[in-house]
């Protein structure tokens, strides 16, 4: 991942991320800022922007239940689809407007979670 790239995701997430430089290994925690969705099944969007040396996701750890959340998409853009703090993303909001999770080009899909998925760990590369 580049110091350029952001991600766009769907609740909350705690990731462990190695820095490949320096060997430092160290947690990112995500979470949605305060939102309440206006009707079922909505598509939300949150923003965060990563450190900007080049780094290596070693673990992610969600922290949702399949009696909140159905699925949680995390996504990798250069830019994210909006400046807000969170968005309805992908999906018309009630005004009718379609906010993108990635400003330009599609998203990358990094992480994908559904009903109650286990944390999943990756190799080092070492």
């Amino acid at each position: 991942m580049s110091g350029r790239e952001v991600l766009a995701f769907i609740f909350l997430i705690i990731i462990q991320v190695i820095v490949t430089e320096t060997n430092e290994v160290y947690g990112l925690t995500i979470r949605m800022p305060n939102v309440v969705p206006q009707k079922p099944d909505s598509l939300l969007c949150h923003a965060v922007k990563l450190d900007p040396r080049e780094s290596y996701i070693l673990k992610f750890e969600p922290l949702a239940s399949k009696s909140v959340a159905h699925h949680m998409n995390l996504f990798g853009c250069d830019e994210p689809g909006s400046d807000l703090p969170s968005w309805t993303c992908g999906e018309e909001n009630e005004e009718g407007h379609r906010l993108p999770i990635c400003k330009h080009g599609p998203p990358r899909i990094i992480y994908a979670w559904a009903l109650d998925g286990k944390p999943r760990s990756l190799p080092s590369g070492k």
